[in-house]
């Protein structure tokens, strides 16, 4: 896919309406005018006005397109940003700059990242409104000083856009309780699609107005590992002992992998009736390896338990499966993480997830990507 950015333009005169940043005035004077340097890859110069207001005679300074307080110019500011998303390191960038004679300090870099990663923060809190039924949710890992830190990421799975993105302190149900629990609400949401993990069933029990659905891509891989062994441990006891109930076992594996690969809708029926064939299967006695037919019951009723969990996707009209957030975990960082030795503080990366999910989320949709919103 093609990406083009569009960059805050540069100008040398104030243009446009000046409006009091105290009392909102609109008629003003000139009280002194004067011509500052800039850093700027074409322009080195720009005129700044400074203006009276006739209302509150409070005086303040009226810049060019594109010139701030800063030295910098917004345009040079959003290029640091977008070279170092797309895979330039900061000492490469203070080698870029310099070539263009514009030369900025690593630290003048970092805090550009950083500005930006709080503004794409801000504006995406400002603009998450409307009702959002269907989010993923996934975690990953990023190092920070050597140290694994947790990331959690939630996506909007219809339309593939990043809801929130945070550095958590742990993957336990109460963290995400607490980080969640308020966007749910905001949002609305009714089904949350997440892996096979217990923190992640127990946060749907701490919110009952919000349903679980299972990854189908998780589930079906986890259910397909565990028949395979089953089926390679039964057979192995197959060729010691002739038991028509091992055979039986066999038949309800496969019974099990055609359920998982159809997902019929009295799938919870189909699992009860299979569960209930091993339901008296003995405990392991102490230093003993559980029997065949006990993890058969384990086996079954922790599928059968989560039936309710593996059928929302049909009601919804949704594929059932995590993969637009894993998606976006790669595309809001994981693919340039790949090319760094990992981030100095939780903040540099928070704002560096929070920049480049914002980005990818404009770039959505339209073609041209407008950096002033973050510069």
């Amino acid at each position: 896919m093609r990406i083009r950015f569009r960059f805050p333009p540069t100008g040398t005169l104030p243009e446009g309406e000046a409006i009091c940043p105290y009392c909102g005035g609109k008629e003003t004077v000139v009280h002194q005018t004067h011509v500052r340097k800039i850093k700027h890859h074409k322009i080195n110069e720009a005129v700044v006005k400074r203006l009276r207001c006739k209302k509150c005679k409070r005086t303040f300074r009226h810049y060019p397109q594109g010139v701030s307080q800063a030295q910098q110019t917004k345009t040079l500011k959003a290029m640091s940003v977008i070279l170092y998303i797309l895979g330039l390191s900061y000492d490469s960038l203070v080698s870029f700059f310099f070539a263009l004679d514009t030369p900025l300090s690593k630290g003048t870099l970092w805090n550009n990242m950083q500005d930006a990663g709080e503004k794409a923060h801000f504006l995406r809190k400002k603009f998450l409104q409307g009702k959002i039924k269907i989010c993923g949710l996934d975690t990953t890992i990023y190092k920070v000083k050597g140290k694994e830190e947790i990331v959690l990421l939630l996506s909007d799975i219809l339309l593939g856009k990043t809801i929130e993105v945070e550095v958590i302190e742990n993957r336990k149900a109460f963290t995400l309780k607490r980080k969640l629990t308020s966007i749910f609400n905001q949002l609305g949401v009714e089904v949350v699609v997440t892996d096979d993990a217990e923190e992640m069933e127990a946060l749907t029990k701490h919110n009952p107005l919000v349903k679980r659905q299972l990854c189908l891509t998780h589930l079906k891989k986890a259910t397909s590992i565990r028949i395979k062994k089953l089926e390679k441990e039964t057979r192995k006891k197959l060729l010691k002992e002739n038991n028509e109930k091992l055979n039986i076992l066999l038949k309800d594996l496969k019974r099990i992998r055609k359920l998982m690969d159809d997902l019929p809708p009295n799938l919870g029926e189909n699992l009860k009736e299979i569960h209930l064939r091993y339901k008296d299967a003995p405990f392991p006695k102490r230093g003993e390896k559980a029997s065949v037919f006990y993890q058969m019951r384990l086996f079954t009723l922790r599928l059968w338990q989560r039936n309710h969990d593996i059928l929302h996707f049909r009601k919804y009209g949704i594929d059932g499966t995590n993969n637009t957030t894993e998606r976006l975990i790669g595309l809001n960082g994981k693919i340039r993480y790949k090319s760094m030795r990992g981030f100095k503080s939780k903040s540099s990366l928070n704002n560096f997830l929070q920049t480049t999910s914002f980005l990818w989320d404009k770039k959505q949709e339209v073609d041209e990507v407008d950096l002033s919103c973050v510069s």
